[in-house]
């Protein structure tokens, strides 16, 4: 009986080494939600259009995410969708475009290339991982069929005030729900470094859940790294879209004086 036992045990260590060895791959589907404000000028649309509005946009910014990994590296880009029609009341139409974004990372080496598209222009960024200072929570949860574990942590960012066009220092929180069941530090979008997979992810009003996992899939996983672009740093990058917000802004606050309608795209960055 005892040797039964020793030899069921040493199967199943034998599978789970077999399951997690340096081949191991899996692709997780994340599915995205954002919360979205809009205000508008009430004197030129009423209530229950603007309700109407946000509801529109609530659903027009649901994405679908698909992320590739393996023990050390990772491929993060947004699986492709019909084109979802324009919003528009009065003299104002509203525009969401698809994330073009293609993102590689490295674990290993702890670096990464993001080809980002930029008002029309391709930025080919590659620079140094930015680490999450996380912190590992007493609390779990069952996602899916994987027992989830919580960790939390908060971002500072800066951002460009749309009114005023200046720069101001925000923080978001951050909730993650992570599996040690699937030994990999990967997640979505640029977030990684927990004891296993994120299975669920809360990012100040984004939220990603993964809906879907195939692990070792029957077709070897090839990682693209990104390679069109003009060439920049993270910070080259920022200072770019930083400038370019400063200039819509600008073009915007024009058009309101004139008395124009106006036309803004909205836009998920990935």
């Amino acid at each position: 009986m005892k040797k039964q036992a020793y030899l069921f045990i040493g199967i199943f260590f034998l599978f789970i080494g077999t399951l997690f060895s340096q081949d191991f791959q899996g692709i997780a589907i994340y599915q995205t939600k954002q919360v979205v404000n809009l205000t508008m000028d009430s004197t030129k649309t009423d209530f229950s259009q603007q309700q109407a509005i946000q509801e529109m946009l609530q659903k027009q910014f649901e994405k679908v995410y698909e992320l590739k990994f393996n023990k050390t590296e990772s491929f993060y880009k947004e699986e492709e969708q019909l084109d979802k029609p324009e919003v528009s009341s009065g003299g104002l139409t509203i525009t969401i475009a698809g994330d073009r974004s293609k993102l590689y990372k490295n674990t290993q080496t702890e670096t990464f290339v993001n080809s980002r598209d930029l008002m029309g222009k391709q930025f080919l960024i590659s620079d140094r991982m930015e680490k999450t200072d996380w912190k590992l929570e007493n609390e779990s949860k069952i996602i899916g069929n994987y027992t989830c574990y919580k960790a939390t942590a908060v971002e500072t960012y800066e951002d460009v005030e749309f009114k005023t066009g200046k720069k101001e220092v925000k923080t978001k929180n951050i909730i993650a729900w992570y599996t040690p069941e699937i030994p990999v530090t990967h997640g979505p979008d640029k977030y990684y470094g927990l004891p296993g997979l994120i299975m669920e992810m809360i990012v100040g009003k984004k939220m990603y859940l993964c809906n879907k996992l195939i692990l070792n899939p029957e077709k070897k996983i090839e990682f693209e790294i990104p390679k069109k672009g003009k060439k920049v740093t993270q910070i080259e990058f920022d200072k770019i879209s930083e400038k370019k917000q400063k200039e819509m802004i600008e073009k915007f606050s024009s058009g309101r004086k004139k008395g124009n309608g106006n036309t803004i795209e909205i836009k998920i960055g990935g």
